[in-house]
């Protein structure tokens, strides 16, 4: 099938409608595939059944795929396109277009029209997103459904040049619907006028609190969640014709209000989305997604003529809501701390993993690295990781390094360019697959040729790709030579496995760079990434290393929040040496776990974790500060540490399991873990006097290595061990955790 448009639609923020009729004699399964410039709803006879496409390359998209159980006779297919027409972090710029297949129907006689009851370009929602929705429904067909004028719609104008897309090889997207919870409402006032020239400001200027001056014009009412959540909203309105509707988000009330700001946007943000009733109970709401936790609705017209009704949530997300794994830990604290964990991935998981779903909802692969644990820990499905990895390699800059964002937008960063091929190697680790080994060899290569090209007497030098080593992090040759060697490292590993022609020569790169850094860093003082990224890397002389794990575990007590008169982490332009962020917790707390710190990591991670409880978070924040995202997956490592430590399972980087149990001063866990081969296993223990009686349960096949020892498990046998606890215990520190080492 070709890839259709319509003429008179707007070049930017186009809202356009493309529908056919299929008519069927007999009852039949139906498979439709489609994608489009930026977004598209599928209509069938009316309903909403499926929305797309996946992030992809301009020149490599993906398609959806439906499959439709219809009766005989004729059915309406309807697509409601947007295309955006401006770079977003979800897609690139391309023409604007729908591609459709229906499988058994090649000539349907599609038709299509711009959907004139939309404004266009009024306000972006920020410039990471697309548009505000400013919509007159008066001006609107009932177009999705049989019997409508839209059946008088000229012919759809084929797009010529566009590559055909493929089928989506990521993980399937879901929508759970919600209702969210009536928590206030009242009458309002207008006080801006214009809406249009400022749209967050004219709404968030009105008075929810009639003083009296003034009558009240309007009614609002406010719903909370839970929790932060992507999604497609929808209000009940019942309301005279020419009412104005507004729907308001955002991830916290300020002052008692929802602000329709998205902070640390780069620029002027709208949360928000405007419908002018059509006169007749209606369901308002945006056709792409839009995410917050909390909802206000605002509607313009005498109040005693207004009803506001259910507010509908269908939540987007490729994470089941019910996870494989789970962990209870005896702590209420930390068990809770695991679980947000699992609630934030689920928030930050559509068609890719991505950083937050209010601010950006770009596919970061820092995020990746990190969201690739908590998932193998929680749901075991690491597709959505898979992505992440291949766009990375998709959107290499000229000199080959991979991008750190994409593939709308794509950004590079040296830091997340050295990370990638550990995450390459750890993702065939954690799934058993060594496919993206053999399939992403030649940009690994090419990657390891950018960093290979700029080694200098010092380290890593010349020009790189933004140096982002942390939040908060002043400008460090240092940490990001350190990374550089992370990755040069794992790229050896890597090209060696697939008997690549450049493995040596990344292996002698590498080898002189330690070198260089290991001079270096027994040669400066080293701050807190520093001494993480040496103790990472393995630079420092082993005597050296006791000292390096304590300087990062001071640093933690050192800052905000664990010590409360730290400065804070304000903003994204903030730089200091008293900063610490959930980020780089993932890196940080790991090497003190491998150097017998256990006990101490359990400890600051409840009290670390347990502010932002404190504080009423439901999802974990960016930073240690209300004032950045208040979702972001990044900061999730607890829930993956927390299972490995207290159930003592551990994924080596060559694949399979290690039995290393920390369980600090817990008396007790018992949890579930999913299995790189598939299935789960079910751990529990309880300590006996000094010894820990451990066993194990698995729904699939289990080796399990303890010393020297290799248990092999069979599904649903039971394997128990007795483990000793005094100092010369199995409990040695797990040195094969870090990934590409």
């Amino acid at each position: 099938m070709t890839h259709l448009w319509t003429d008179g639609a707007a070049e930017i923020d186009a809202h356009v409608g493309v529908r056919a009729v299929v008519d069927l004699p007999q009852e039949c399964r139906l498979v439709v595939r489609f994608s489009a410039s930026w977004w598209a709803v599928l209509h069938v006879d009316g309903k909403p059944v499926a929305e797309g496409p996946p992030r992809a390359p301009a020149d490599r998209p993906e398609h959806v795929v439906v499959a439709l159980h219809l009766a005989p006779g004729p059915h309406v297919l309807a697509f409601h396109v947007v295309h955006a027409g401006v770079p977003t972090e979800q897609a690139a710029v391309v023409a604007p277009h729908l591609w459709v297949e229906v499988e058994g129907c090649p000539d349907l006689d599609w038709r299509a029209a711009p959907l004139r009851g939309f404004r266009s370009q009024v306000r972006r929602l920020n410039n990471n997103l697309g548009f505000v929705e400013w919509c007159d429904t008066r001006d609107l067909p009932a177009w999705t459904g049989p019997g409508s004028a839209a059946d008088a719609w000229s012919p759809a104008v084929p797009v010529p040049g566009l590559p055909v897309p493929t089928s989506d090889m990521g993980p399937t997207v879901s929508w759970t619907p919600l209702t969210g919870v009536r928590v206030a409402e009242g009458e309002l006032v207008e006080r801006l006028l214009l809406l249009e020239d400022d749209p967050a400001a004219g709404v968030f200027a009105r008075q929810l609190v009639p003083d009296g001056q003034v009558p009240a014009q309007g009614v609002w009412a406010r719903f909370d969640l839970g929790r932060i959540r992507l999604g497609r909203p929808t209000v009940e309105i019942d309301a005279p014709a020419g009412a104005t509707v507004d729907l308001l988000y955002c991830e916290d009330l300020v002052d008692g209000r929802v602000t329709p700001w998205i902070p640390m946007s780069n620029g002027l943000s709208a949360n928000l989305d405007h419908y002018v009733a059509a006169g007749e109970r209606q369901r308002l709401g945006p056709v792409s997604p839009r995410a917050g936790r909390w909802v206000e609705v605002h509607v313009l017209a005498e109040p005693s003529q207004v009803h506001i009704g259910e507010l509908r949530w269908d939540e987007r997300s490729s994470v089941p809501a019910d996870p494989i794994g789970n962990l209870a830990t005896g702590s209420p604290r930390l068990d809770r701390i695991w679980q947000v964990g699992v609630d934030t991935l689920r928030a930050c998981s559509e068609d890719a993993l991505v950083d937050c779903p209010v601010r950006e909802r770009g596919q970061w692969l820092g995020d990746a690295v990190v969201g690739m644990e908590i998932a193998a820990a929680s749901h075991g499905d690491l597709r959505i990781v898979e992505r992440s990895l291949r766009m990375a390699a998709a959107c290499a800059d000229d000199d080959g390094f991979v991008a750190g964002q994409g593939p709308g937008a794509p950004r590079h960063l040296a830091s997340y360019s050295a990370l990638w091929p550990g995450a390459v190697l750890r993702h065939a680790a954690l799934t058993g697959s060594d496919k993206l080994l053999g399939e992403l060899t030649p940009a690994a290569a090419r990657n390891a040729a950018a960093f290979c090209t700029r080694r200098g007497p010092t380290g890593i030098e010349g020009d790189l790709p933004w140096p982002f080593v942390d939040w908060g992090a002043a400008d460090d040759d240092l940490s990001i030579s350190l990374l550089a060697l992370d990755g040069l490292d794992a790229s050896a590993r890597w090209l060696r496995e697939v008997k690549h022609r450049d493995a040596a020569a990344v292996e002698d790169a590498a080898g002189e760079l330690r070198g260089t850094l290991a001079r270096r860093t027994s040669a400066e003082p080293l701050g807190y990434h520093a001494a993480t990224l040496a103790l990472r890397t393995g630079v420092l002389p082993a005597g050296a290393e006791a000292a390096a794990a304590q300087l990062v575990l001071d640093h933690l007590d050192f800052c905000f929040p664990l010590d409360t008169a730290g400065p804070r982490l304000s903003s994204h332009l903030a730089t200091g040496e008293r900063f610490v962020t959930p980020y780089f917790l993932h890196f940080s707390l790991v090497e003190l776990v491998r150097r017998g710190r256990a006990h101490e990591v359990l400890q600051r991670i409840e009290q670390l974790y347990g502010w932002l409880l404190d504080q009423g978070a439901t999802t974990w924040w960016e930073n240690f500060d209300p004032r950045w995202s208040r979702c972001h997956q990044w900061s999730g490592t607890p829930t993956w540490l927390l299972s490995r430590m207290l159930l003592g399972l551990w994924v080596e980087p060559e694949g399979g399991l290690r039995l290393e149990l920390l369980p600090g001063e817990r008396t007790g866990v018992s949890g579930r873990l999913p299995l790189p081969g598939g299935g789960a296993v079910e751990v529990s223990w309880r300590r006996d006097g000094r010894t820990l009686r451990w066993s194990a349960r698995p729904t699939g096949h289990l080796e399990l290595r303890q010393g020297d020892v290799v248990h092999t498990v069979e599904p649903g046998a039971q394997l128990d061990l007795v483990l000793p606890t005094g100092p010369s215990s199995c409990l040695t520190s797990p040195h094969w955790i870090t990934p590409g080492r």
